[in-house]
C-alpha cells in the first residue's frame, strides 16, 4: 500500500491545539494520539485521523461548504450504549478499547445540516480475529432500539453474501438481544412496551412494525426495502460481485431520513471486488483533502503497509489493533507462531490475506501441491559448466519478486531431466 503523502508532517505543520482543548471525545483523542505517534496506524487510519481533525477545523471556522458539525452528545449516546451491550461469548459488556470507540463515534457523531447523519455510507475493514461481529451487533441494536424510537416500520437490514455464512452469526444478534431483555430497564421500556419478538428469521417490534431483517446477497430480494439501516457483512467477498444488489439497497435509502450503510470486511485473496476498488478510490479522496468529494463517506482500515511486514511482528498492530490488548504477548505469540507454520508449508499469502488485512491477487488452486514439489528434491547437483537458463520475475505490489535457474540434463538412464534452482 504506497504512502504518497507525509500526513505526520501535515499534522505538525497545522496548529491543532483549539481542536483538542474542545473535543475531549475518543475519536478525537483517537486521532491525536495517531498522528503524534504515541500509537502505531496504518496509512489509511492516519488519514481516516487527519480528515477528522481537518474536519472539526472546518466546523470551528464555520466554512460555507462545509455543512457538517460532530455533536458531542450523539457520541455520549452511542458510547453510554455500547457501555451497557454484552458480548456474547463473556455474556457481559466488554470495554471498548479507542479504535473501536472512534468507528462508532465517527459513524454516529457526525452531522449534515438537517441533524441527520454525515455520513450515509461507511467503509470499515480490519483483520480477522479482532471483534467486529460484537461492533455489528452494538451498531444494529442501537439503531433498532435507539433510532427507530419513534419511527414506524423502519427496515434494518442485515445481510451476508450467501444464507449458509449467517449460521454463525445471526445467532450472535439473537444472543445479544435476549441479554439486553434481561436488563430490566431494557425489558421495560423497550422489549414489553414495543412488544420485541426475537425470530428464527428477523426481529420485529409487533406495535411499530420495525424489524431487522436476516437478508442474503444472493436472494437479491431487496427492492422492496428502505433501509434505515444495513450491514453489508464481508462486503470483500468476490460472491457479492455475482449477484450486484448494492444499487437496490442505495436507491431505496434515498427517502429515509437519517440512513446509513455500512460495509464490513477483511481483505480478501481477489481485489475483482467493488469494496476493494472503494476502498483505494477512497484513499486517493482522503489524501485530496482539500478537494472536499465524498464527505458522505467514512473510510476506516485498519491494514499494514507492506506485505513485507509479515517480517516484523511489531507492526501487526496496524492491522490488529486488538493487540493493544494483548499485555502478555501470548496473542502475538500465537500470530507468529501461524505465520511461521504458513511460511513453511507455503500458504504465506493466506496470513497476509486474512491476519494483516492485505489483499492479494492470488488463486486458491495452485498447479503444484507442496508435497509434489518435496518429492522432487535431490541432495546434491552439480551446477559447474552447465548450460542453464536464467530468468527473473519483479513483482507487483501483491507478489513475489523470484530468481530462477533452470538447467537441462541427461540423467543415468539417458533421460531427460531439468534441475531447478531459485530465490524469492
Amino acid at each position: 500500500m504506497s504512502s504518497t503523502h507525509d500526513v505526520e508532517k501535515a499534522f505538525k505543520a497545522i496548529d491543532f491545539l483549539p481542536i483538542i482543548n474542545e473535543y475531549k471525545d475518543p475519536a478525537t483523542k483517537y486521532a491525536f494520539n495517531i498522528l503524534s505517534g504515541k500509537q502505531e496506524a496504518g496509512y489509511f487510519i492516519k488519514l481516516a485521523c487527519f480528515r477528522h481533525l481537518q474536519d472539526l477545523r472546518r466546523t470551528e471556522d464555520n466554512q460555507e461548504d462545509f455543512p457538517y458539525h460532530y455533536d458531542l452528545q450523539e457520541c455520549h449516546r452511542i458510547l453510554n450504549f455500547a457501555s451497557i451491550c454484552p458480548d456474547v461469548n463473556a455474556g457481559k459488556p466488554l470495554p471498548l478499547m479507542d479504535w473501536q470507540k472512534t468507528i462508532l463515534c465517527l459513524a454516529v457523531g457526525w452531522r449534515n445540516e438537517y441533524g441527520y447523519k454525515r455520513f450515509d455510507r461507511v467503509l470499515l475493514s480490519v483483520a480477522r480475529a479482532n471483534g467486529k461481529s460484537y461492533l455489528c451487533n452494538i451498531l444494529l441494536w442501537y439503531a433498532f432500539l435507539i433510532e427507530t424510537k419513534n419511527t414506524m416500520n423502519a427496515d434494518i437490514g442485515y445481510i451476508m453474501p450467501v444464507s449458509e455464512q449467517q449460521k454463525k452469526t445471526w445467532p450472535y444478534l439473537h444472543t445479544t438481544g435476549h441479554r439486553l431483555e434481561e436488563y430490566s430497564g431494557f425489558k421495560k421500556d423497550f422489549f414489553k412496551k414495543y412488544d420485541i419478538a426475537i425470530q428464527e428469521l428477523g426481529i420485529q417490534s409487533r406495535k411499530t412494525h420495525n424489524k431487522i431483517l436476516r437478508l442474503s446477497n444472493e436472494a437479491g430480494q431487496f427492492d422492496s426495502f428502505h433501509f434505515l439501516y444495513c450491514v453489508r457483512d464481508e462486503a470483500g467477498d468476490p460472491r457479492y460481485a455475482k449477484y450486484d444488489n448494492l444499487g437496490k439497497i442505495t436507491s431505496g435509502q434515498l427517502t429515509v431520513h437519517n440512513h446509513q450503510l455500512i460495509e464490513i470486511s477483511t481483505a480478501y485473496d481477489s481485489i475483482d471486488t467493488k469494496f476493494y476498488a472503494d476502498e483505494q478510490r477512497l484513499k486517493e479522496v482522503m489524501e485530496k483533502d482539500f478537494d472536499r468529494k465524498e464527505d458522505n463517506y467514512l473510510c476506516l482500515v485498519w491494514a499494514q503497509d507492506s506485505l513485507m511486514e509479515f517480517r516484523e511482528p511489531k507492526t501487526w498492530i496496524k492491522s490488529n489493533p486488538i493487540l493493544g490488548l494483548d499485555k502478555d504477548g501470548s496473542v502475538l505469540d500465537a500470530m507468529i507462531k501461524s505465520r511461521d507454520s504458513k511460511d513453511a508449508d507455503g500458504s504465506l499469502n493466506e496470513f497476509q490475506n486474512r491476519n494483516l488485512n492485505m489483499w492479494l491477487q492470488v488463486k486458491t488452486d495452485s498447479y503444484l501441491k507442496l508435497k509434489d514439489i518435496e518429492n522432487t528434491r535431490i541432495n546434491e547437483f552439480d551446477i559447474k559448466n552447465r548450460e542453464v537458463f536464467i530468468g527473473l520475475d519483479i513483482s507487483m505490489d501483491s507478489d513475489n519478486s523470484a530468481l530462477g535457474f533452470v538447467f537441462p540434463y541427461v540423467d543415468k538412464n539417458n533421460q531427460p531431466r531439468f534441475h531447478f534452482m531459485q530465490h524469492s
